[in-house]
């Protein structure tokens, strides 16, 4: 039921650089502008505060933690943020993600390219607690909580889906980088250390879960 905000601006924080008082306020401004249609006397926070740790980006304010009272509510507006990086409100660009602990971002970055092939196919899912997947094919529902799982019931080939999602990977951080170009108006040689390092830790648990599967066939050989 937690969420995390991270603002995506240079120059310290605004409007968010609020003190501990107003930073609900604000948030609570900012879900009514994602999903307009959510009951203002219902929408409640449980909490509200800035991250105790120091912002992993030199320059960037830290991250504000939010908990939401209805679980209801908070999917909808993650559901709502899923396919969208960055966010602007009010002239500034802030990004919403569910506050997950390092080994469940794992376990779901090793689930990534069946979510590339459920986008390309459209195929409606959702992330179970706390890392398997739920989804509807041929008007059934299905789990799985690996890839070999989700090839058995879509018979989709494992291979090809983990080439295309390194690829977006790629592209992705390409895009950030031209916008960041862009934005200053000046361009830059290479791509920042924190692009550079997500893009490794991505392909080297691809490539872990590609020499697993070859594992199990050997095995089953």
């Amino acid at each position: 039921m937690k969420a995390r905000l991270q603002e995506q601006t240079d120059d310290g924080g605004a409007p968010l650089q609020a003190d501990t008082g107003k930073l609900e306020y604000h948030v609570l401004r900012l879900f009514r502008h994602v999903v307009p249609d959510l009951e203002e006397e219902s929408l409640i926070l449980d909490w509200t505060h800035r991250a105790w740790r120091p912002s992993r980006t030199p320059g960037m304010p830290k991250d504000i933690l939010t908990c939401l009272h209805s679980y209801r509510q908070k999917e909808l507006i993650m559901a709502t943020v899923r396919d969208k990086i960055v966010i602007t409100f009010e002239g500034e660009k802030l990004s919403i993600f569910q506050d997950l602990s390092s080994l469940t971002l794992q376990r779901r970055h090793m689930l990534q390219p069946a979510a590339t092939y459920f986008r390309e196919q459209l195929v409606r899912y959702k992330w179970g607690h706390p890392f398997y997947r739920i989804f509807e094919w041929q008007n059934e529902a299905h789990v799985f909580h690996t890839l070999e799982e989700a090839h058995t019931i879509l018979g989709f080939d494992i291979q090809s889906v983990e080439d295309s999602c390194l690829a977006g990977l790629q592209n992705s951080a390409a895009d950030a980088r031209n916008q960041k170009r862009h934005h200053w108006g000046r361009k830059k040689p290479s791509m920042n250390p924190s692009e550079s390092n997500s893009i490794k830790e991505q392909t080297a648990l691809l490539n872990q879960l590609r020499q697993q599967g070859s594992a199990s066939e050997a095995e089953n050989d």
